[in-house]
């Protein structure tokens, strides 16, 4: 963040500065504001907080934003083409922002920040997962849209999502087995497309599945809702991408996965799991939403690995009768301890559980259903040929053709001192196939070898005159 005026010298002209330094408002726009507030506020207390709300009520500013100019902040508002309006949350590499883009567009906005980017292994961990998401394109995928950099900030925009995780929605108690079918069935098709594209996720869990909304709110209809497979920061290129990365993650001791939901052989050894692990782990959910717990609720994270990979869980008809038997199964099938007992693929298992979804699949809520989008996509694809044309241009070009080693047995023009006003374009005329500049390098080559052959000549009679001794010494290579 950029230098600021203290907080405690701050004034009303000083946040009106501000606010124009900001870029938030045209300077016409912030003058006309300024004058309804002086009108509407004359013969009342005034003061910065009461300035600053007004700026929020009539929908100038975010309260986030209002936030940073109190602070005395005027920069830090815009990250590229997109305006900063809210923080979302900060992982342990970036910040996660909503932000609006010039076109009128909102996304979350994650953000690397300048002390993060000096880390070489932050900076490569954060390229690599931005570049696994823009590469997915699948309703029951977040997508990820464009990763950029902008005055030392790099930064990811994807989806942003309106609804609740999965998470908070149990806090509401158990799923119907039509709904629990319906958002099993989604996170299959989604990890299909992750199987698909080589990626194992890892860390499937309630928090990481956010239930999309048609309609605003925040309570998703989950006979409607889409459901979208969240972080897929964890998640392993399994044709060998990353490995290096995945070996500094595993050496800080980070356990990858949550125990309530991970496979027995990712416990193991999280480097050598594939896409049935992740089908454990949707089994794990599936019985949580049927039964409203883990199957292996423990406060000891040591003792819950331990029971994965030893005890079978509770039938989940005993803890909530009117589980059909057939559900049942698959859910069991998806928890074998040894993975060759599951399901090969998450479209083995899409097909046997269809029969016990409810509601509607078709129409997910995909980017390309809003109308809105539109713009912004066809911005993105300008985006996406000016970059490529700029990476064209910073190809250096060849700067000397190849050339073919002269043949000697063509007969040679008589050899011409070198001529010091003469330029390259001179040198490059060709006079019988031989250039002028190739026969000043024959010549240089032809007394060279003179040279050597002289001095070997002088060395080879020098050694005759050793002893044998001598000799075999002379001859020795070195160490």
């Amino acid at each position: 963040m950029a230098a600021r005026v203290p907080a405690g010298d701050l004034t009303i002209p000083n946040i009106f500065g501000l606010l124009i330094r900001s870029k938030l408002v045209g300077i016409e726009q912030a003058r006309s504001l300024m004058e309804r507030w002086e009108k509407e506020r004359a013969g009342k207390p005034q003061s910065i907080r009461a300035f600053a709300l007004y700026l929020v009520e009539n929908r100038h500013i975010t309260e986030y934003q209002a936030g940073l100019l109190l602070r005395g902040y005027a920069e830090g508002f815009f990250v590229g083409p997109y305006r900063i309006l809210d923080r979302l949350g900060s992982g342990k590499m970036a910040g996660v922002y909503r932000a609006q883009h010039e076109l009128g567009q909102v996304f979350a906005l994650k953000v690397l920040p300048p002390s993060s980017v000096k880390d070489s292994r932050l900076l490569a961990r954060f390229l690599r997962e931005s570049n696994l998401v823009i590469n997915f394109n699948h309703p029951n995928v977040v997508r990820g849209f464009q990763l950029g950099e902008s005055e030392g900030l790099h930064y990811l925009a994807m989806e942003f999502l309106s609804g609740e995780t999965l998470k908070d929605h149990l806090k509401r108690g158990v799923i119907s087995s039509g709904d629990a079918a319906r958002v099993g069935y989604q996170i299959l098709r989604g990890l299909q497309h992750l199987h698909e594209k080589g990626i194992v996720h890892r860390d499937i869990k309630p928090e990481n599945l956010m239930l999309v909304n048609r309609t605003e709110g925040t309570k998703a209809d989950l006979a409607k809702a889409t459901v979208k497979i969240l972080d897929i920061g964890l998640g392993r290129a399994v044709m060998g991408e990353g490995e290096d990365l995945e070996d500094q993650v595993t050496e800080t001791g980070v356990l990858l996965g949550t125990p309530d939901y991970m496979a027995p052989e990712q416990a193991r050894n999280s480097r050598g799991v594939d896409i049935r692990c992740d089908l454990y782990s949707t089994g794990c959910v599936m019985y949580h939403m049927l039964t409203g717990q883990p199957p292996f609720p423990d406060s000891s994270l040591l003792n819950q690995m331990i029971r994965h990979a030893t005890e079978s869980p509770r039938p989940p008809h005993e803890l909530a009768p009117g589980v059909p038997m057939g559900l049942e199964k698959i859910v069991l099938k998806l928890m074998e301890k040894n993975p060759e007992d599951r399901y090969a693929d998450p479209a083995s298992a899409l097909k046997v559980l269809l029969p016990f979804v409810s509601g509607d699949l078709e129409g997910l809520e995909t980017p390309e259903s809003d109308a809105k989008m539109r713009p912004y996509f066809t911005w993105l694809e300008g985006e996406k040929r000016n970059t490529a044309l700029r990476l064209a241009e910073n190809v250096a070009p060849v700067s000397q053709p190849i050339v073919e080693p002269p043949s000697f047995d063509l007969p040679l023009s008589p050899v011409q001192g070198p001529d010091p006003t003469a330029n390259v374009a001179a040198d490059e005329n060709v006079e019988e196939g031989v250039t002028s500049r190739e026969l000043l390098f024959f010549v240089a080559g032809t007394i060279a070898g003179a040279l050597a052959t002289a001095v070997g000549c002088f060395y080879g009679l020098k050694r005759h005159e050793n002893t044998a001794e001598n000799h075999e010494k002379d001859t020795r290579l070195p160490a």
